[in-house]
């Protein structure tokens, strides 16, 4: 993927995810699936929100967290949206030549 021109702040990121082809997850009945992003939006107490994929590993970021939202202080995540890339593969099946 090209990511020339990408956002800045994580809480950018839904709209540049979108035009290259990601969509939105919806929230009911919501089960995460490798290669699933969130996109936190910021807030007061987190000004650049946070983005995050979901590896065979569990959630990452710059770090692999404990679960899908990220903050010590759980309730001072802002509102999220997932997206996800069509065709996305699980991590096993992902080859260096893909």
């Amino acid at each position: 993927m090209d990511t020339r021109g990408h956002p800045d702040s994580a809480y950018e990121y839904g709209p540049w995810l979108l035009e290259r082809g990601a969509g939105v997850v919806p929230t009911a009945g919501y089960k995460a699936e490798v290669g699933d992003i969130t996109v936190y939006d910021r807030n007061a107490d987190h000004p650049a929100g946070h983005i995050q994929i979901y590896t065979s590993q569990g959630w990452s970021s710059d770090w692999m967290q404990s679960g899908q939202n990220p903050y010590t202080k759980k309730e001072t995540a802002g509102a999220k949206t997932v997206y996800r890339f069509p065709g996305t593969l699980p991590a096993a099946r992902i080859t260096p030549d893909d």
